[in-house]
């Protein structure tokens, strides 16, 4: 069974994932809605369950599925659940 610490805030740039994909930080990667980017520490892996737009007391509604880390910020790339 899955354990997850409590929610915490994190302000993030989110951009939606749009260009060619030769331009995108991800390579040929495609499954993903948008890009968070920070110069922040990063305090999330992939699959981590993010809130975006709702509080945390309702279902969550993106999941990470990539991460870029370079040596000046942090690209995020999150997928937007189905029907949440």
């Amino acid at each position: 069974m899955l354990e997850y610490e409590d929610a915490k805030a994190w302000r993030v740039n989110i951009t939606p994932a749009t260009g060619d994909v030769s331009q995108q930080a991800f390579g040929a990667f495609q499954d993903y809605t948008a890009v968070l980017c920070t110069t922040d520490d990063c305090p999330v892996t992939e699959e981590s369950r993010l809130w975006i737009g709702r509080a945390p007391k309702t279902a969550h509604n993106y999941v990470v599925k990539r991460i870029a880390k370079s040596l000046n910020s942090t690209l995020i790339a999150v997928k937007e659940l189905p029907g949440k």
